[in-house]
C-alpha cells in the first residue's frame, strides 16, 4: 500500500503499481482539499533583536518588528522555544500591504496561539484605521473579551443600527474561556457573504458560530457593504491596531490566509494542540 499523507490528511494515493492494484482510492474529496500557503506565518523562533520573519513561502515576504515593550518569551510558548510577550503596549507589528487589505466581499482566516489573564480586552490580530467618520475603525480586529472571542469587521463607521455598516460577533456563555494564561488555538474565518453568519470561530479546535449558539452578532453590527474594509494602517499581532493598546500576555505560531479554511483544514491546522509548520500551506 503506498499513500501519502500531509499534516495527517490524506492528500494522494496510488492505486495501481506495476499494474497491481495496492490500494482503493476513495478519500480524497473536497472537503480534505489543501489549502494554500498563507500569506503570513511566524512561529517566533528569532530568539533575540526586533526581527521576526515571515516564514510562508506565499512568495511574498512580511517580516515583522517587535514593537513596544514586547519580548521574546522562552518560559511561556504554545511550540517551539518563544513566543512573543506582549507586555504592557507591545505587539509584532506588520507593514501596511494589499496581501492584507481584504476588502468587505473577500474570504480570510487568521489563526494564533493566544495567552492572556486580562479580564478586559486583549488584542490577538487588529489591522483597522484610527480618526473620525465613516473611516474610523475601518477593517478588522479580533480580541479575546473576558476571555471570550469578539471579531469585529467595519466598512463604514457611524451610529450603531443607523449608518454603521459592521460585523460584530462575539462569544456566548457556551464559549471556551481563554483568560486563564493557557495558550489557545483561535482560528476566525469569513466567507465574504457581508453578514455575520459568514463568521466562524474555532477555539482549540471546537467550532463555534451563531447557528450553533457559541456567537451573538453585537449591538445591531451584522451586515456590511460596498464600502472597502481594505485600509492603509499597519497590521498587529497581540494588540489592538488603534492605540497599540489591549494586548494579549503572549501570541505564538500566527498564520493568515486569504482564503476561508474548512473545518477539515482547521482540524489539521490544529492537529489536536500541537503547533504544525503552515509555510507552505496544509
Amino acid at each position: 500500500m503506498i499513500a501519502i499523507e500531509k499534516n495527517g490528511v490524506k492528500c494522494h494515493a496510488i492505486q495501481f503499481f506495476n499494474d497491481v492494484e495496492k490500494q482503493s482510492i476513495d478519500m480524497h474529496t473536497a472537503d480534505i482539499e489543501n489549502a494554500p500557503a498563507p500569506v503570513v506565518f511566524y512561529n517566533f523562533e528569532t530568539g533575540s533583536g526586533t526581527d521576526i520573519e515571515d516564514r510562508s513561502e506565499s512568495g511574498t515576504d512580511h517580516d515583522a518588528t517587535v514593537e513596544g515593550d514586547a519580548d521574546w518569551d522562552a518560559s511561556a510558548k504554545a511550540a517551539g522555544s518563544y513566543s512573543l510577550e506582549c507586555g504592557a503596549n507591545g505587539c509584532a507589528e506588520i507593514a501596511d500591504h494589499t496581501d492584507l487589505d481584504w476588502d468587505y466581499n473577500d474570504q480570510w482566516t487568521v489563526s494564533a496561539y493566544a495567552a492572556q489573564t486580562t479580564a478586559s480586552y486583549a488584542g490577538i490580530y487588529c489591522k483597522r484605521l484610527s480618526g473620525a467618520g465613516s473611516t474610523a475603525y475601518r477593517g478588522i480586529a479580533i480580541f479575546s473579551v473576558n476571555g471570550n472571542i469578539e471579531v469585529y469587521i467595519v466598512s463604514h463607521y457611524g451610529t450603531v443600527g443607523v449608518d454603521d455598516r459592521a460585523i460584530l460577533v462575539k462569544g456566548t456563555g457556551t464559549s471556551t474561556d481563554i483568560n486563564d494564561g493557557a495558550f489557545y488555538h483561535v482560528v476566525v474565518a469569513y466567507d465574504g457573504s457581508t453578514n455575520a453568519s459568514g463568521v466562524t470561530v474555532w477555539i482549540d479546535g471546537v467550532i463555534h458560530t451563531i447557528a450553533n449558539g457559541k456567537l451573538v452578532v453585537g449591538s445591531s453590527h451584522d451586515t456590511l457593504t460596498t464600502d472597502t474594509t481594505t485600509n492603509s494602517s499597519v497590521a498587529r499581532v497581540g494588540t489592538d491596531t488603534v492605540a497599540a493598546a489591549f494586548t494579549c500576555d503572549n501570541v505564538d505560531n500566527f498564520a493568515a490566509f486569504s482564503t476561508e479554511l474548512s473545518s477539515t483544514q482547521v482540524a489539521a491546522l490544529y492537529n489536536s494542540g500541537t503547533p504544525i509548520d503552515v509555510a507552505r500551506g496544509l
